[in-house]
C-alpha cells in the first residue's frame, strides 16, 4: 500500500506498567536502533534515550504526577509509535 511504512506494521512494542509511579518498561520485539522521547502534555521534550536493546527501562521518578507522551522513533528517525503514559503519585 502506498504511503504506509510497512516496517511499523511488523513489530509489537509492550509498555508496562501504565499507569506507573516510577519506571516504565519498553519491550521491543526485535533488536533495532530506537529513540525514545518523553514529552509533557504541553509538548516540551523532557528526555531522550537512544537504545538498540530489546528491553529498556525509562524512569519517570523525577517527574510530577500527570500525563506524558512517550514517542518512539525508528533508526530512520521516523515516528514509529506513540503512547500516553500516566504517572501516579507515590504513596
Amino acid at each position: 500500500i502506498l504511503g504506509i511504512n510497512n516496517y511499523s506494521l511488523l513489530e509489537n512494542i509492550q509498555i508496562y506498567p501504565n499507569p506507573t509511579v516510577d519506571i516504565v518498561n519498553v519491550n521491543f520485539e526485535k533488536s533495532n536502533t530506537y529513540t525514545i522521547s518523553i514529552y509533557n502534555y504541553s509538548g516540551k521534550e523532557l528526555k531522550t534515550i537512544k537504545t538498540n536493546k530489546t528491553k529498556q527501562q525509562v524512569s519517570f521518578d523525577s517527574y510530577a504526577a500527570g500525563v506524558y507522551i512517550l514517542l518512539i522513533k525508528n533508526s530512520q528517525k521516523q515516528v514509529y509509535k506513540t503512547f500516553k503514559i500516566i504517572k501516579k503519585w507515590k504513596l
